[in-house]
């Protein structure tokens, strides 16, 4: 049921999913898991149970999710609804996601927007799988043995710059790349090409050893 939503809920299906592959020999070798935003949180939460990936990208993403309860509060409200999610998104977070766009590309942009308009429901609880009082792996982050890139932005509104950065203060083996744009640089054209090559660069490529 969709009030059922979590991080944890996610990630026990998507396990099962990977374990009944490995138990066929679907997959066999290494796994290499990549996610942007609530995705990338999954991806932490997966390996913590112990989903066996060689490496993580992480886009946008984080273990704490400050700014989605901190604007709950704001509005004074405990959990997003449909309608407040579906006006979050048709109005606060356009300025967020069109940052660096052409125009071309935020008409296209408000195009998708509408749409996750229509799917409000799911969105509102996504948000309410990632408030900070259901959802917080600052204090695990030591335990992530998955060798991880950590792909931010420097106008990040949903994920603080912070979290993101103690990802790779926490994490044994990590790499971080700060780029500057907001949450939806994975949606940009204009930065495609950097991470494609950030990524490429990275998968398979042994340890990053950090602080050498």
């Amino acid at each position: 049921m969709i009030e059922d939503i979590s991080i944890d809920a996610y990630a026990e299906i998507m396990k099962a999913f990977i374990d009944k592959k490995r138990a066929d020999k679907t997959i066999q070798g290494e796994l290499h898991r990549s996610g942007w935003s609530m995705g990338g949180s999954i991806g932490l939460q997966l390996d913590l149970m112990g989903a066996g990936f060689e490496e993580l990208t992480l886009i946008n993403s984080g273990p704490y999710w400050a700014p989605i309860g901190g604007l709950a509060a704001s509005m004074g409200f405990e959990k997003y609804s449909p309608e407040i999610t579906a006006a979050i998104m048709a109005g606060n977070y356009q300025t967020e996601f069109a940052y660096g766009l052409s125009d071309k590309d935020k008409v296209s942009l408000l195009a998708e927007l509408d749409k996750f308009s229509s799917l409000s429901e799911v969105g509102a609880a996504d948000f309410n799988a990632i408030l900070p009082s259901v959802f917080d792996l600052r204090d695990q982050l030591s335990n992530v043995k998955a060798k991880t890139l950590i792909l931010s932005g420097t106008n990040d509104a949903l994920v603080e710059l912070q979290y993101q950065e103690l990802m790779d203060e926490k994490i044994v083996d990590s790499k971080f790349v700060l780029l500057e744009d907001g949450h939806a640089m994975l949606m940009k054209p204009c930065l495609a090409k950097q991470m494609v090559e950030e990524v490429g660069s990275f998968v398979g490529n042994g340890k990053n050893n950090k602080g050498d």
